[in-house]
């Protein structure tokens, strides 16, 4: 055949959510060459392949994990509303049966029981997936937000006697918060 000829390997890999992704690679002269010929099942020829495939697989596996992790995001963020709502809709409730710690337990500042715990993960990386140049200010808006209902209600908690507040006026504080960062957080789940 002609020296200055090239052969090319394309590998197709359909990953788990159906995309597909192609690897076009130029092979060594040495193992097109052998193709078609006596030593067409060369080890060299056979380990390009290989690393090929490789790369291929797990370029499409690198794509399908970003956006099962995107998908994952957003559906913690949907859960973080739907707590955020039934926060506000039993706000009383809550504060009544477990004061100020009962605020932060649903804002996830009290260990993992809250879809809101660890939140600053998934809005911030949905914020770098998305087109839309407000998303980082509104996720800085939203944690800002948690942060400061957190601090109101933890305030409630340790309210020093005779100081001239109550624990209720910290924990109206943390509930103005709350309504602030569930509206911030309808704001991040409509970007695209």
């Amino acid at each position: 055949g002609n020296p200055h000829s090239r052969m090319f390997a394309l590998l197709v890999f359909v990953g788990p959510s159906s995309h597909a992704s192609v690897l076009k690679a130029q092979m060594p002269q040495c193992a097109a060459s052998s193709i078609g010929g006596a030593g067409s099942s060369s080890r060299r020829n056979a380990m390009f392949l290989g690393v090929a495939a490789a790369s291929a697989i797990s370029a499409s596996t690198q794509s399908a994990s970003a956006t099962s992790d995107t998908a994952a995001a957003r559906a913690q963020m949907n859960s973080g509303a739907a707590a955020l709502d039934d926060l506000l809709k039993r706000y009383d409730e809550v504060v009544a049966a477990d004061g100020g710690n009962g605020v932060r337990r649903v804002l996830g500042k009290l260990g993992p029981t809250s879809p809101l715990h660890r939140v600053d993960k998934a809005v911030n990386l949905l914020a770098r997936d998305v087109e839309d140049e407000r998303s980082f200010e509104l996720v800085d808006q939203f944690l800002g937000q948690l942060d400061a209902a957190d601090g109101d209600a933890y305030s409630s908690i340790f309210v020093p006697t005779g100081g001239g507040t109550t624990p209720e006026y910290w924990l109206s504080r943390s509930k103005k918060e709350v309504i602030k960062a569930r509206d911030t957080l309808g704001l991040i789940l409509e970007l695209k």
